[in-house]
């Protein structure tokens, strides 16, 4: 259970650090003027901020990460169950973290601050593996599963 939590999570990470690759740096008063989120910009997207390519792969991977976070609910739930209070906590906070990486992508936010949320995502799923690991009782050290280099 834990290792499709943890596979799960990094497979939906791995498709919101692409999405963030479609957002802007760009500063101003709205992000998307007129809408609060991407999923309801019309389908010609809006001039100067989000054209129609771009809002359809926005669109499609949010949609996508909606229901592999709606899978990954599951075993939220019984690691809540089954697992050590630590590891509950760890599983229950990078489901939050991954959630509110799809809120900043929903909302068009600049690259910067989704990208930022990926991070915070892999460090949560970080300390989810080592508080796996604890709790079955496995020695050694822990060896991340993606070669990314670490801060």
């Amino acid at each position: 259970m834990g290792t499709r939590f943890l596979a799960g999570a990094l497979a939906v990470e791995r498709n919101l650090w692409s999405l963030c690759s479609h957002l802007d740096r760009e500063d101003r008063p709205e992000r998307l003027p007129g809408h609060t989120t991407v999923l309801l910009t019309p389908e010609e997207g809006i001039p100067g901020v989000l054209d129609a390519l771009t809002r359809e792969i926005l669109i499609e991977g949010i949609e996508e990460a909606f229901a592999d976070l709606e899978g990954l609910e599951e075993l939220v739930a019984e690691i809540t169950l089954i697992g050590t209070p630590s590891e509950a906590a760890a599983a229950s906070d990078l489901m939050g973290r991954l959630a509110d990486t799809v809120g900043w992508l929903e909302s068009f936010a600049p690259f910067d601050v989704a990208a930022d949320s990926v991070e915070g995502c892999r460090t949560a799923r970080d300390l989810f593996s080592v508080e796996a690991r604890k709790s079955l009782q496995v020695d050694g050290g822990f060896t991340p599963p993606d070669r990314r280099p670490r801060a």
